[in-house]
Parts: C-alpha cells; sequence; structure tokens
C-alpha cells in the first residue's frame, strides 16, 4: 500500500513483508528541507515496524555538512532502534557525494547497527534482493509503477509564474 507521510517521499509498505520503500522526490520541486522528509520518514520506520527498508536517493541532492552532522545525532539513532534486518540505499551512480555521505554514517555508528545493509544503483535490484524471491515481488512493482510520479502531478497542475 503507498502512503502518505510527507509530499517529498513516496512510501510503499508491504505489512506481509514488513518492507517499506522510501523514494525521495527532487526537494526543488517542492522547496522543502532534507530534515523535514527524513524525519517522515523515520515516523513511517516507526509506525510500520519495517524490518525490511529501501532508501532511494537517486533524486536527492547533495546532502549539506550539517545535514550529515544531524542525521548522525538525530536521525542515525532512532533509525536503528527499529527491528530492521536489512537496508537498501540506492544511490545514482555519477552521484557518490551522497553515498560517502551514508558510509561515513555507517562508519561512524557500526558498532550499534544490527542488520545487514547494501547498496544498489537500480532500486529494482535492491528490491529483488530485499524480498528474497517472494511472490510478492511482482505485486509490489505494479503497484510502485502504477501510481504517478511527483513531477507528473506536477505537471498537471498551473505552475506559479
Amino acid at each position: 500500500m503507498l502512503l502518505d507521510y510527507h509530499p517529498n517521499l513516496r512510501l510503499q509498505f508491504d505489512e506481509e513483508l514488513k518492507l517499506l520503500r522510501a523514494r525521495y522526490v527532487r526537494p526543488e520541486l517542492l522547496g522543502d528541507g532534507l530534515r523535514p522528509s527524513m524525519l517522515a520518514l523515520l515516523r513511517a520506520m516507526q509506525h510500520t515496524q519495517a524490518q525490511l527498508l529501501l532508501l532511494d536517493t537517486t533524486n536527492m541532492l547533495d546532502i549539506g555538512v550539517y545535514d550529515q552532522i544531524w542525521l548522525g545525532l538525530h536521525w542515525v539513532p532512532d533509525a536503528i532502534k527499529l527491528p530492521l534486518t536489512r537496508v537498501v540505499f540506492c544511490f545514482h551512480p555519477r552521484k557518490v557525494h551522497n553515498q560517502l555521505a551514508v558510509e561515513s554514517l555507517i562508519k561512524l555508528t557500526q558498532h550499534l547497527i544490527r542488520f545487514d545493509i547494501q547498496f544498489f544503483n537500480e532500486p529494482n535490484d535492491g528490491l529483488a534482493w530485499l524480498t528474497d524471491g517472494s511472490p510478492r515481488r511482482a505485486a509490489l512493482l505494479a503497484e510502485w509503477q502504477a501510481a504517478p510520479e511527483l513531477t507528473e502531478l506536477l505537471s498537471d497542475s498551473p505552475v506559479p509564474h
């Protein structure tokens, strides 16, 4: 099922697999920063008690240094307390800044992390790893692909000048 926690996030949750999929949409479309989106993602993770998480950051702008510090001090400590067993981060192959930022956060907190983390360039590959051959994967992909992207929704509305 698709969830609505924040306009900068596209979220999907599967109760049977306890899988939460999140795609960060381009913030310049809505003018909102990283922190409100990440807090909304954390609320969704807490509410669903997801065990599997796919975080697609391929559209995300570079994470600034202050946001990296905030993530390390405020977001990561709450996220690692959740019942996660496997986490996938998807990064654009030509945008290494965010991958390096996430890797540094993981390195700083690796002694507290109790779940497996993998990096992928393609979200569907990450989903395949998380679902591990489950027949639910096809339904999740169909639901995700049937929902309009934020850019499609915005193109239908009048653009302010």
